[in-house]
């Protein structure tokens, strides 16, 4: 006996047979599927974008100009890094943030042309390195690396994951 018999014909859709169940074709980063095309996306499909953890050895050049972060050593920031974990800010809680124009003082298409298409097509191809926030000594909010991606997802999306980084425990005598 063949599937078709059993189930009478139908079966899972494809790219033939999806428009007879009414579903469409959404794609976000690398994953592919299908969903109701009558409905709006659902929440947890928006939620698949695909954010990177941060190249903390790159981004040695953007930390080491904080004094605390430069006595620690390349070594120490990465390790101090690698403590963090991903956060989400939106366009209200970014205004807490220091060292960053996505509070709107600064306008995204005005940005470093390069950087822009940069984080244009990481945001198309899903594939976007997190922002990095670090806690600082005196307890205020500050943008490590990242700028052009921050503005760039606030603006786009009114929302961002970033990478967030607790040092309010290191001592202010390091700052």
């Amino acid at each position: 006996m063949k599937i078709s018999e059993i189930f009478g014909g139908g079966g899972v859709p494809d790219y033939k047979t999806m428009p007879a169940y009414k579903l469409k074709k959404k794609k976000v980063g690398k994953h592919k599927f299908f969903v109701p095309s009558n409905e709006p996306t659902p929440k947890g499909v928006s939620a698949l974008e695909n954010f990177v953890e941060p190249k903390f050895d790159v981004e040695w050049e953007e930390a080491n100009r904080y004094p605390f972060l430069n006595k620690l050593g390349k070594d120490g920031w990465i390790e101090l890094a690698q403590s963090g974990k991903v956060a989400n800010v939106n366009s209200d809680t970014v205004k807490k943030i220091g060292n960053t124009g996505a509070d709107g003082s600064e306008d995204f298409d005005d940005l470093e042309a390069d950087k822009v298409e940069r984080i244009r097509q990481a945001m198309k191809s899903g594939n976007v390195e997190m922002p990095i926030v670090m806690k600082m000594p005196n307890g205020k909010l500050e943008l490590i690396a990242g700028n052009t991606r921050l503005i760039g997802l606030i603006d786009a999306k009114g929302k961002a994951k970033v990478w967030y980084i607790d040092a309010s425990n290191n001592r202010r005598s390091d700052i």
